[in-house]
């Protein structure tokens, strides 16, 4: 839904498509060195895909109890986003009839 208010949003979309990915753990952060496995942590799209990786390496960046926490938590803030990204996209196309740049 926030792509579709620009005009031309595959640039936007493609920066999106690698960003999160690499952001999420696309590469296992065990394999890196220390000092750039620790920025994963920043991230919460780590969380909801750390703990697949980190379960078939058998190591774990961080504490695997704190993981899992944060995780469930990034995972049902993600989520209440979305479900509030789309009830206001939806309540903006009620209201004007249009969907973003059209």
């Amino acid at each position: 839904m926030f792509f579709a208010r620009f005009r031309n949003p595959s640039l936007a979309a493609n920066v999106v498509q690698w960003a999160v990915p690499l952001s999420g753990g696309m590469i296992p952060p065990t394999a890196m060195p220390p000092e750039a496995a620790r920025w994963f942590a920043y991230s919460p799209l780590h969380y909801v895909v750390a703990p697949v990786i980190y379960s078939a390496t058998g190591r774990w960046l961080l504490d695997p109890v704190f993981t899992m926490a944060a995780g469930l938590l990034a995972a049902a803030g993600l989520g209440l986003l979305s479900l509030y990204a789309a009830e206001s996209a939806y309540k903006r196309f009620r209201r004007l009839g249009k969907w973003g740049a059209e």
